[in-house]
């Protein structure tokens, strides 16, 4: 009875596959342990018999090799599991758990079926007949158990062999191993790499040959990766984050309390989190999601700006704090310009400052006083970092980012997540207000709402429908020719009023392009628009194509037509930096520039030594227009964000917006854009609200920022005053005064952050007094003029 209630409590509670290894990762795995009680229980019924037949002699030596290998398996468990069965009865005693004393018996299990088995070969009664088969069928089936066993854990094992090997592998041979990681049956081995911990040794066999069972001097070197390796060799592979799945599922030891089964989502929410406090949004948190999520926008007619502010709730179902991550995806040419925390219900300000100074306050009150700080800084071309602690256990927290955004010839997108380690559930929903003085169309057919003074347009939608969102004026509508403000922060020595003109721009076609094509599968549905994007480039100019490759990158004719593209071009992951490195050096011969039609890049697969010397040393380094044709991280875009040779375009949803985009860098078409500068006599035009001012300061530091800065010190400063978060400034919310004071921060006075304007009707009776009071005003001189 014992091994079967060892089988069954594993099977049921995967007890030590959350805590050490997966003793039953496979099918195979689990019949052979179940035969283990099986043959016991065989051989004690036909044990009055008098003899025993050949199948079941043969289960017998097949069962015994099942019990001599997880007994060796789990031998320094066992012996540690002795005394946990005396710790546990005495704390069954004083009221404790029973799981708790359930859990050292199981792990007696192993042990107690290889004595079964010891006992039941003694009592084996003799064979039926004297034939060669009955007399070896405890051998033969010895021998396929011998057999069955390396069998169930060869594709395992060569899934992990294949992932080291093609770490360690010169450029040239990890193509092959590529091509073996991509082989059915190791997607769930290499995620558990991903995720670590306890997920990550997936079987028995390699438990013994790391050498962790106790036993001395077993250590075979068992091929091991780092998570942070497996994590990217992952999305290599498959072509998306490991996260985007849930990792292989493992019960905790949690989940059975006091003799009974609790919900899965009170009891796997116990991970630690390594990334607490760090700059990475790291995997998904069990029982963290967003519960609500709200978007405020004002469009300005006359600057073209948008103000938006975005409410998010995030919720917490388990026994812990957490804290919650996320990359944002900001509209294109948009920043942050206002942050807020409710902490007891009362919404409080951020501090704005160096990344490094809001960084250091944030980690000193999560690491050490775990009390409520949330933090935005930015991290590339139109993304922030976006993090917040804690989300408190089976609660609730608030923020809101404020952005500001131009909406320019593209209109205004709205913003998204780029990844997050928090769920956003199918039923959640965006509610989106969006409201102007002027006429503006959106994306979605329903059309805005016209009320008195202005124009709203209100809607729920999923987090699949955000992303597609666009808002734009009519192109009809009409512009000032100059527009003003004052300086909202004004200072001495500083000119006080910001203007700015509207200028058509167009771009000067290249000499040449070199078209660096991003071949991962999430681009697959894209191929069609790649190819006519590249077909729409060579009308103006000469194309040489570079397609990624597993090898590095491949050259390939741009003639290649959309059919050829779809096919298997399009595998896992890609690296692009070897492409674009390539890129850049042909670009610099011939005096062109460089496209990049890229997807995703989550990771950064090696150090980009030579693509940032050719950038930072180059006199005129090629012009590199990056097309993002699929959302998504993209730490090389991040580093290359302080390069003035980068020109992100924002985002080419579809083939339409792709299309205008190459013709624009081809010269083909012109674009309207808004200069910025300062003054110091008032300026003539017309006044607009102080985001103007707000754009022209970050433009100002975003350009400092993209060129040699030997003392970033002022322009963090600068961007600091104006309340803004750029590459060299961020955001902080913290609990207490007493933080800020430690932290040497300050946070801004609530009436000088930005607000979403409110457009103010007359009420009916006041209305009717101003009606009134006209008309005696028109009787009074009527019976003058008589």
């Amino acid at each position: 009875l014992w091994p079967w209630f060892t089988l069954i409590l594993e099977w049921s509670t995967r007890a030590c596959a959350s805590q050490y290894f997966d003793p039953l990762p496979t099918w195979t795995h689990l019949l052979l342990t179940g035969l283990v009680p099986l043959a016991c229980w065989l051989a004690r019924r036909n044990e009055d018999e008098g003899t025993t037949p050949a199948w079941q002699r043969a289960a017998l030596g097949a069962a015994w090799v099942v019990a001599s290998f997880y007994l060796l398996c789990f031998w320094g468990l066992t012996l540690l599991a002795g005394f946990g069965v005396v710790f546990s009865i005495m704390l069954l005693a004083t009221g404790g758990s029973l799981m708790f004393f359930l859990l050292p018996l199981a792990t007696l299990g192993p042990f107690w079926g290889w004595v079964s088995l010891w006992k039941a070969n003694r009592r084996l009664g003799p064979a039926p007949d004297a034939s060669v088969w009955n007399r070896q069928a405890p051998a033969w089936g010895a021998l396929a158990a011998l057999l069955l066993l390396p069998a169930a854990e060869m594709p395992l094992w060569l899934t992990r062999t294949a992932a080291v090997r093609y770490e360690k592998a010169p450029a040239p041979e990890k193509a092959r191993w590529m091509s073996l990681l991509r082989t059915p049956g190791g997607e769930s081995t290499l995620r558990g790499m991903a995720y670590g911990g306890p997920h990550a040794a997936s079987s028995p066999g390699e438990w013994i040959m790391s050498g962790r069972t106790g036993v001395r001097g077993l250590d075979l070197g068992a091929p091991s990766l780092s998570q942070e390796a497996a994590q990217a060799l992952y999305y290599r592979v498959h072509g998306r984050l490991f996260n985007d799945l849930p990792p292989p599922k493992k019960h905790s030891i949690l989940e059975v309390e006091s003799g009974r089964w609790l919900p899965s989502e009170l009891t796997e929410s116990f991970d630690w989190d390594d990334q607490r406090g760090g700059d990475v949004v790291g995997a998904r948190i069990r029982g963290l999601r967003m519960e609500s999520s709200r978007m405020d926008w004002h469009l300005d007619t006359p600057t073209r700006l948008g103000y938006g502010e975005w409410t998010l709730v995030f919720h917490n179902s388990r026994g812990n704090a957490q804290e919650a991550r996320c990359q944002i995806l900001l509209p294109p040419g948009g920043f942050v310009s206002r942050l807020t925390l409710w902490v007891n219900g009362e919404p409080r300000e951020a501090a704005f400052s160096t990344q490094a100074k809001v960084k250091a306050a944030y980690r000193e009150v999560v690491v050490r006083q775990r009390r409520d700080p949330v933090l935005v800084n930015m991290t590339g071309p139109d993304r922030v970092m976006c993090q917040c602690f804690p989300v408190p256990a089976n609660g609730d927290m608030q923020i809101r980012i404020g952005i500001t955004a131009p909406l320019a010839d593209a209109g205004l997108r709205m913003p998204v997540f780029l990844e997050r380690n928090f769920a956003v559930p199918d039923s959640s929903r965006h509610a989106v207000w969006v409201q102007s003085a002027r006429d503006f169309t959106s994306s979605d057919p329903r059309p805005p709402v016209r009320e008195v003074g202005q124009l709203t347009w209100r809607h729920d939608l999923s987090d699949n429908d955000l992303k597609d969102l666009v808002f734009r004026f009519p192109d009809d509508t009409p512009l000032p020719e100059a527009v003003w403000c004052a300086d909202p922060w004004p200072q001495q020595g500083r000119p006080g009023y910001f203007s700015g003109a509207w200028r058509t721009v167009t771009d000067s076609a290249p000499k040449s392009l070199v078209v660096v094509v991003d071949t991962s599968l999430a681009l697959r549905p894209r191929a069609g628009d790649i190819s006519r994007a590249i077909a729409t480039l060579a009308e103006k100019a000469p194309v040489t194509v570079l397609a990624c490759a597993d090898s590095g990158w491949e050259e390939i004719p741009w003639e290649k037509s959309a059919q050829e593209w779809s096919g298997a071009t399009f595998l896992g992951g890609r690296n692009n930096a070897p492409a674009l490195e390539q890129a850049l050096n042909r670009a610099r011969s011939s005096g062109g520039a460089v496209v990049w039609l890229h997807g995703p890049q989550p990771y950064e697969f090696e150090k980009h030594t030579g693509l940032e010397q050719i950038m930072e040393r180059s006199v005129t380094p090629p012009v590199l227009h990056a097309c993002a044709l699929v959302r998504g991280p993209n730490r090389l875009l991040e580093r290359l964000h302080r390069h003035r040779a980068l020109q992100p375009s924002g985002r080419c949803a579809n083939e339409t917006e792709l299309l205008s985009h190459m013709r624009r860098i081809t010269g083909q078409t012109a674009r309207r854009r808004l200069e910025i500068a300062r003054q110091e006599a008032q300026p003539a035009g017309e006044r607009v609200w102080d985001h103007l001012a707000r754009l022209g300061v970050f433009q100002e530091v975003l350009a400092a920022s993209q060129g040699p800065l030997p003392d970033p010190a002022p322009m963090s400063l600068l961007a600091a005053s104006y309340q803004l978060v750029t590459p060299l400034s961020g955001a902080v919310v913290l609990e207490t005064e007493e933080q800020y004071k430690r932290a040497g921060l300050e946070p801004v006075d609530p009436n000088s952050t930005p607000q979403i304007p409110r457009i103010i009707v007359p009420e009916p009776s006041r209305l009717l007094l101003l009606f009134l009071a006209c008309s005696l005003m028109l009787c009074r001189r009527r019976r003058h003029s008589v």
